[in-house]
């Protein structure tokens, strides 16, 4: 009598422990996101082919901004493995979609100092057919993912003049350090805000060193 008495006394004890296990199992089950398993690379790129490159098209298309990166005859090279050529002939050496510091086995990877100007920069020629908006990406994609993630970065801190709530100063420091050192001595610098001049510097970066340019012809 005395021990069926006890088992009674524990057994709401017993129940209010699975009560609270399963409450504990269902807070996680609704809380889940899958996201939380994916990458950071995984995750950048989810917003890169949602967000940023739809925006991106979108913007181009209505302000009708040519920009040879983006245009249908711009493929890659078969002499370097991160440059695009142009099958149209308006240039007829091969150079690399943005500014990088990353690339080696590329035409910018030369013993000599020439500043090799990427196709983000060039001028663009009358046979440019902008990019499919669900191609709009395929320029800035190669095999190895650590480019890929490098060019949509760069892209990115280009067209917003800003990533990942800093401005993307690494981009003029590996085209024009100079450049870079005297923006930062600038009184009214902010990491945090956005760079609005970041295109206009290095376009003029780019056009002192119109040596490095080879048209065709």
């Amino acid at each position: 009598m005395i021990g069926s008495t006890a088992g009674n006394l524990e057994r709401p004890g017993v129940f209010n422990l699975i009560l609270s296990g399963i409450s504990k199992a269902v807070r996680m089950i609704i809380s889940f996101r899958p996201r939380d398993l994916l990458s950071e690379d995984l995750k950048y790129r989810i917003y890169y082919y949602r967000s940023f490159i739809p925006d991106l098209y979108r913007r181009h298309s209505s302000q009708k901004t040519a920009n040879c990166l983006f245009c249908r005859h711009l493929v890659k090279s078969e002499y370097h493995r991160y440059c695009l050529i142009c099958t149209k002939g308006t240039y007829d050496h091969c150079y690399l979609p943005l500014p990088a510091i990353l690339y080696e086995d590329s035409a910018s990877a030369d013993s000599s100092k020439t500043l090799f100007k990427p196709w983000y920069f060039m001028k663009t020629c009358s046979s440019f057919e902008r990019l499919p908006g669900k191609q709009y990406a395929r320029n800035l994609r190669f095999l190895l993912s650590s480019i890929t993630i490098h060019n949509y970065e760069t892209l990115e801190g280009l067209e917003n003049g800003i990533l990942s709530g800093s401005r993307p100063c690494y981009i003029c420091a590996c085209v024009d350090y100079d450049l870079y050192k005297r923006c930062k001595r600038q009184g009214d610098y902010d990491i945090c805000s956005p760079c609005p001049i970041i295109r206009k510097k290095l376009e003029s970066v780019y056009e002192n060193h119109r040596s490095s340019i080879r048209p065709a012809g």
